[in-house]
């Protein structure tokens, strides 16, 4: 959106494991986010979300079909879903199919240009000035994509796909991480001023947990301050479905000759229905079920392979495996919980947590809800959740993409960020020259400058933000005087991006020292800034140079780190305009 206007409609899109959700608003009346329902064509046909899930035809490799639109059983295609957690190089999927990165990121582009034309199609058929109106999309990102590098990525498949390119002020961009879109969404559900409130957003592949305060009264613009960073893993109910889908596999390979499909597919079809049905409602009234059969397509009826738990042509899934299913899952969310906890004992002593609130597709488990009651139960966890109450998000699979647009949504009409500011998860700092000291650059790599005379520290790193910082949106700036020859006018000013995870205690201090990775390059038109003619005399021995005096903002967002250049008080450049960021290839995402 080159003009910068205000949109006119706001558009979320909350891409899942299992399913995608899309909710939207639209001037003039901004009416809460509604959820985007209709994704087939029988108007009748209504689905809050649309299954993430691609289908390929095995001879000609081409897409055939998408979402609902996917047949459950046809040989002749291949049926490509649960890739959302293999978009990114840092995960390590244990599954022995699992996909590559670039194969999981094709699959991503084609499913959401079929979102996208799908979309397109319904908002361009009932609203007549769809092309030349202002429309905003909103996208989320997992909170376990820790590197900007990873989210810049994903906004630029985004694009790819096609988002943002159906009129001249139609824009796409990540804007939120799913825990604090989530929390944004249940901030809104009957909660007090004060009131600190921890958010599980648990889905389908990642589970994400945040701690944040609520600031706003109530009726006014919703205000939260986080107190940690929020903080996420690889934990989700698409992770059960894929440990079923393995033990069932492992007892098919012992009988592959009685059956008419391979393990893999006939696994496939078993965890369907009745098992995603059962797995849904473990742990609630009627689940207290001893065992639970899986008819085996295919298999001969009455046949019988009691080593392998199979009876009369059903598999015998016990009550103990599925638990131990769940528990991998349930453990490692609960791990984060408890994690978060004890930070905030550490960090803010006197604040307890008001209620826990979960959304997600596996926020509304029953058996999630239970164990985290029972850990919280036990008076000997934690003295800062005594009291605390589990809440259920008003609509849990849908919380995400309703943040989304709500938190745009209270900016465009009432100038208010549903957060301010934000703890920062990792540290950013500018690789520089440092004028030598001896206390400070022992053993580091020093040169003379012949411009000033003076010794420099080379490759040192000044650090912006570190671990922890409170950044407000508008981020931090760092002043910069940078020595520019007559000959180097026109050429672009370049800054060494750099970040760390380590504790702030412990930041290297230049490059040659480990636990930094170079994230980007900022490369940036020095027009209009202010610049000073050194050495200009006759009488200087000295090379003449300007120099210039500049800030560089680093921005880091709740998804996405950005940058601007400013100078004498006004923004010189941007990304996109007269600012460029290299990303650096060469670091793991």
């Amino acid at each position: 959106m080159g003009n910068r206007e205000n949109p006119t409609l706001v558009i979320g899109v909350d891409f899942g494991m299992t399913c995608t959700g899309v909710a939207f608003s639209q001037a003039p009346r901004w009416s809460d986010p509604k959820t985007f329902q209709q994704w087939t064509s029988i108007i009748s046909e209504l689905a809050n979300k649309v299954p993430s899930r691609l289908a390929y035809n095995k001879a000609t490799r081409k897409l055939q079909a998408w979402g609902l639109y996917c047949p459950d059983h046809d040989p002749s295609l291949d049926l490509q879903e649960l890739f959302k957690l293999n978009l990114d190089p840092d995960y390590v999927d244990p599954y022995e199919f699992a996909p590559t990165t670039e194969q999981a990121r094709v699959w991503y582009v084609d499913y959401l240009n079929c979102v996208r034309q799908h979309l397109v199609y319904h908002f361009a058929s009932r609203i007549p000035q769809w092309n030349s109106m202002a429309v905003e999309w909103v996208f989320s990102v997992p909170t376990t994509w820790r590197n900007p590098k990873m989210v810049a990525d994903i906004d630029s498949l985004i694009k790819i796909a096609g988002f943002g390119s159906d009129g001249p002020s139609h824009s796409a961009r990540v804007t939120l991480n799913e825990a604090e879109a989530a929390a944004i969404a249940v901030a809104r559900q009957h909660l007090q001023h004060e009131d600190v409130l921890m958010v599980c957003d648990a889905g389908g592949g990642t589970s994400d947990v945040s701690v944040l305060k609520l600031r706003s009264q109530a009726g006014a613009a919703t205000r939260l301050d986080p107190l940690l960073p929020v903080e996420g893993g690889w934990f989700g109910s698409a992770l059960i479905d894929m440990s079923a889908q393995q033990l069932i596999m492992s007892r098919l390979e012992n009988i592959i000759q009685y059956l008419q499909m391979s393990p893999q597919e006939t696994a496939q079809i078993m965890i369907e229905g009745r098992f995603e049905r059962f797995k849904c409602s473990f742990g609630g009234d009627g689940t207290d079920i001893p065992t639970l059969p899986l008819m085996i397509p295919g298999l001969v009826p009455s046949s019988n392979f009691p080593e392998l738990g199979i009876v009369d042509s059903c598999m015998i899934i016990t009550r103990e495996e599925l638990q131990n299913m769940f528990d991998q899952q349930v453990r490692g969310i609960i791990d984060i919980m408890d994690s978060q906890l004890m930070k905030l004992q550490q960090l803010y002593p006197h604040e307890n947590v008001s209620f826990l609130v979960l959304s997600g597709g596996l926020g509304a488990s029953p058996y999630l809800r239970n164990r985290i009651l029972s850990h919280f139960s036990q008076e000997t966890n934690h003295p800062n959740a005594r009291s605390i109450r589990v809440l259920l998000a008003e609509q849990p699979q849908l919380a995400v993409a309703h943040g989304l647009v709500a938190d745009r949504v209270q900016m465009i009409t009432q100038g208010v960020t549903a957060v301010q500011e934000r703890p920062s998860r990792m540290s950013y700092g500018v690789v520089c020259d440092q004028v030598y000291k001896e206390e400070d650059h022992v053993g580091e790599h020093v040169v003379k400058d012949p411009r000033d005379g003076k010794r420099w520290a080379k490759a040192q790193i000044e650090w912006i933000i570190k671990q922890g910082d409170k950044v407000p949106t508008e981020g931090i700036a760092k002043e910069f005087r940078a020595k520019i020859q007559q000959s180097q006018l026109n050429r672009p000013w370049t800054a060494q991006v750099v970040m760390s995870a380590y504790p702030p205690s412990h930041l290297p201090r230049s490059m040659g020292h480990a636990g930094v990775l170079t994230l980007c390059i900022v490369e940036s038109s020095l027009a209009g800034v202010q610049m000073k003619v050194k050495n200009q005399h006759w009488w200087s021995s000295k090379k003449k140079h300007r120099m210039a005096e500049f800030d560089l903002k680093v921005m880091p967002g709740s998804a996405a780190l950005t940058f601007q250049l400013w100078s004498s008080g006004k923004m010189i450049s941007r990304e996109q305009e007269n600012l460029a960021i290299i990303w650096d290839e060469k670091i793991p995402v």
